[in-house]
């Protein structure tokens, strides 16, 4: 019982991890691209 918890546990922690890592790609992606305007 425990251990499937923890398999659950670890599945959801691995997606949060893989939404959270492309949030921060996408907005370092639209920051680039928000300051490349600028400069020009």
């Amino acid at each position: 019982m425990i251990v499937i918890f923890n398999l659950k546990l670890l599945k959801f922690l691995a997606f949060l991890l893989e939404f959270v890592w492309i949030s921060f790609e996408w907005i370092e992606i639209e920051c680039f691209r928000l300051t490349d305007g600028v400069s020009r």
